[in-house]
């Protein structure tokens, strides 16, 4: 196992590694979370990139579907964690020190009322307690409205990594677009533990890779998939709670914004909120969503 330099480094080594252990399973998957802004729309807004690995495969909702895919990833040293039932875990050097590194199974979920947050994919003979038959199933768990990303919202993308072997190969790997990144962060945008999510969104829509192609996906997706477009109002409800700019500025390096010197001021919020508010007019959001 080879010593990375800093945490970035180490984080992509894992993804470099998840993705090359895809390579030959019968599974359609796509990376998502932070890694999608992170390798799309980095430049005068840096991304700090990501710290873990998240996989939506899009068949996990059959129980069993993941099960060669775990073994592959035990077999090649990653580890189960105890507590998340959904991640296989990686050890990693960085700078003589090891640290911990996850990767998290899912799967896509539709209804906000579907009752499969997780799906079993490996039992394992471990007995969660004593005198008990229950044994541990490895699963994945859901991500609500995600399952559209597969229908022209993912990217072939090519990046040069470092395995934690210390091989270092060009692998190429579904990510899903700056479209998949705003719905799906939508839904958590109001969520006090996840902040960075404000910041993901805005970077997709300041530095998107096509903007006009970004406003008119979304208002296809108005026509063709209400549910999916009406995560916007997740954007809405954290602007009108002040809360969406004073996230987005806490992750901007100094200079980005006009007047931003390092301290959060009013001026640097004010310049994020309206550029939301632009966006959400170009997509044609209603003050009140519609039925779904």
């Amino acid at each position: 196992m080879i010593e990375y330099p800093n945490l970035l480094a180490a984080a992509l080594g894992l993804l470099g590694e998840s993705v090359h252990l895809l390579d030959g399973q019968e599974v359609d998957y796509v990376i998502v979370g932070g890694w999608s802004p992170y390798f799309l729309n980095n430049g005068r807004l840096e991304h700090p990139g990501s710290r873990d690995v998240d996989i939506l495969f899009r068949e996990a909702e059959e129980p069993m579907r993941l099960r060669e895919v775990v073994r592959q990833f035990l077999a090649n040293g990653f580890f189960l964690s105890a507590k998340h039932s959904f991640q296989v875990l990686k050890t990693l050097n960085v700078c003589g020190e090891l640290f911990v590194f996850n990767v998290d199974l899912l799967h896509p979920r539709e209804s906000k009322v579907d009752p499969d947050l997780f799906i079993d994919h490996l039992e394992l003979p471990i007995p969660l307690r004593e005198y008990m038959d229950d044994r541990f199933f490895v699963k994945s768990i859901a991500i609500p409205q995600s399952r559209f990303i597969f229908d022209g919202h993912c990217v072939q993308y090519g990046y040069p990594f470092t395995l934690p072997s210390g091989v270092r190969l060009d692998i190429e790997f579904s990510l899903m677009t700056e479209v998949g990144l705003i719905v799906t962060k939508s839904g958590s945008v109001n969520n006090e533990k996840r902040p960075r999510d404000a910041f993901d969104i805005f970077l997709a829509v300041e530095q998107a890779r096509d903007y006009s192609a970004l406003v008119d996906a979304f208002k296809r997706l108005k026509i063709k998939d209400r549910p999916v477009y009406n995560t916007l109002y997740g954007i809405r409800n954290s602007l009108e709670k002040r809360e969406f700019g004073k996230r987005v500025i806490r992750y901007l390096s100094a200079g980005a914004l006009p007047g931003h010197i390092g301290a959060p001021t009013e001026t640097q919020e004010e310049l994020v909120v309206n550029r939301m508010e632009v966006f959400l007019r170009d997509v044609e959001l209603e003050p009140k969503a519609l039925p779904d």
